[in-house]
């Protein structure tokens, strides 16, 4: 489980290489980083590189945190 800078800091750098402040070069550089840093971090990066862009609903959108456990009413 991702904690709550470790997940602050994927979406900083999603949001860098999503709006093409960096080149990418160092958009991969950064992906192979945490690659090698902390996989949870990498993957969750992958899938808002991936995934999310298809399902946000404008650029600034990103996927919104829930907290557990979540009581089912």
């Amino acid at each position: 489980m991702l904690t709550t800078k470790e997940l602050n800091e994927i979406e900083t750098v999603f949001i860098i290489i999503d709006s093409s402040y960096v080149n990418p070069e160092l958009a991969n550089s950064l992906v192979e980083y945490f690659h090698d840093k902390n996989y949870e971090q990498f993957v969750y990066l992958e899938w808002l590189l991936c995934r999310w862009v298809h399902l946000r609903s404008n650029l600034d959108h990103l996927p919104k945190r829930l907290k557990f456990p979540i009581s089912i009413s």
